[in-house]
């Protein structure tokens, strides 16, 4: 029981105080709640960042009214 606890209260990462006076717990127990939970490669870098599902259902709008405005001066060409 004392293991569980101690563990609970690892992976708990208090508040940064705005002076940084608690940097050093901060920093402690950041780094060993992302580890415990698996998530190191995307604090490091090691893994890729997410795309942005924004930036990328505009990029396929975009290609979308370019398909369709092409298909749109082939219909007016063949006319």
């Amino acid at each position: 029981m004392l293991t569980q606890k101690l563990g609970n209260e690892l992976m708990k990462v208090p508040k940064l105080d705005t002076k940084g006076t608690n940097w050093l717990i901060y920093s402690d127990r950041f780094q060993i709640s992302v580890r415990a939970r698996g998530l190191s490669s995307h604090i490091d870098g090691s893994e890729a960042a997410p795309t942005d599902p924004i930036a990328s259902r505009a990029t396929a709008v975009a290609a979308a009214i370019t398909k369709a405005r092409a298909h749109g001066d082939d219909e007016e060409e063949a006319a």
